[in-house]
């Protein structure tokens, strides 16, 4: 993971990586697979996109951070 280029939705699937997400307004985080991410954004989204996109939950902020994570195995 440590030379992948991350740019589309589509780049964590076969690296098998998720995701987590951080409110840049109240700091709450956020773990999401691949698959959750292709379901609300669709596989051909640019990243920049996503965090354009993204509210929290919490405290309404609009705008995240985004960053890759090794899959963690239930």
């Amino acid at each position: 993971m440590g030379s992948a280029r991350f740019e589309t939705v589509m780049d964590f699937a076969p690296l098998e990586v998720d995701a987590v997400i951080r409110c840049e307004g109240c700091r709450y985080s956020r773990n999401l697979t691949a698959e959750q991410l292709a379901t609300m954004f669709g596989l051909g989204t640019r990243l920049a996109e996503v965090r354009r996109r993204l509210v929290c939950s919490r405290c309404g902020h609009k705008g995240a951070k985004l960053a890759p994570i090794p899959r963690l195995e239930a």
